[in-house]
């Protein structure tokens, strides 16, 4: 984990720097990107990048396994969530607990999506930059949809 984890940190925090120094506030697939293309550079990893991200997946199953979790331990998913939410937020207002779930939904696509990619790589898997094109484009689905009526009511109840 120590291996991997700050080069993952350091890519992020860049992409991170350059949204926020931007003008206007990113749009959302911004945020995602720089959620998903860190990691997604370990699928081609071959001195254990791969390793780290089937651990990943693995470790999504424990109990503190979220990136409101991480966020709290962690800067650049502190920043990281911070921004997915202001660009979740800003179009369609989310209850926190409707958000908190689609976060926990948004952490288990990233890290079994690629450990799943991983299983499949001997089965033909489709081409690693359409995999990652079509993971970034779930996940910003996910967070932009429109709540249905009954998600609103259920994330107010919490």
């Amino acid at each position: 984990m120590d291996k991997h984890t700050p080069g993952i940190e350091a890519a992020r925090h860049a992409m991170i720097d350059a949204l926020e120094a931007g003008t206007g506030e990113p749009p959302l697939r911004a945020w995602v990107d720089a959620l998903v293309r860190p990691l997604a550079a370990k699928l081609d990893d071959e001195d254990g990048g791969r390793a780290f991200l089937r651990v990943q997946a693995e470790l999504m199953r424990q109990p503190d396994a979220t990136l409101e979790h991480r966020a709290k331990q962690n800067r650049g998913a502190e920043r990281l969530l911070r921004g997915m939410t202001r660009a979740t937020t800003g179009a369609v207002p989310v209850p926190r607990a409707l958000l908190a779930a689609r976060m926990l939904l948004v952490t288990g696509l990233l890290f079994h999506g690629m450990s799943d990619y991983l299983a499949r790589d001997a089965g033909g898997p489709p081409p690693r930059a359409v995999f990652v094109e079509a993971l970034v484009d779930a996940i910003e689905a996910l967070l932009a949809a429109s709540p249905s009526a009954s998600a609103l009511a259920a994330g107010r109840r919490g």
